[in-house]
């Protein structure tokens, strides 16, 4: 049985994962275009990396005009608390 925690480290065990968590923790707030360009991946396989951390609860997503910006979340999902990753 999974923890909810194992659940988020497992999350963030693909490549593009972690590196587009990576990329939030320091910019604090990027839009895909400057995830693809920062990665230099396809904005699809962003997307899809991107859904995968905001259903876990990692990141959050705020419309700015024409453009999504990613954060990552303060507070861990299931238990109300600062996160183990921060």
């Amino acid at each position: 049985m999974k923890t909810k925690c194992s659940s988020c480290i497992l999350t963030l065990g693909e490549k593009n994962r972690i590196r587009i968590y990576e990329l939030l923790s320091i910019e604090g707030e990027l839009n895909t275009s400057q995830l693809k360009e920062a990665l230099n991946i396809n904005q699809p396989t962003v997307s899809h990396h991107l859904g995968i951390l905001q259903q876990q609860g990692l990141v959050s997503c705020t419309k700015k005009g024409k453009f999504k910006f990613y954060q990552l979340m303060i507070n861990c999902p299931y238990y109300q608390c600062q996160c183990i990753l921060k």
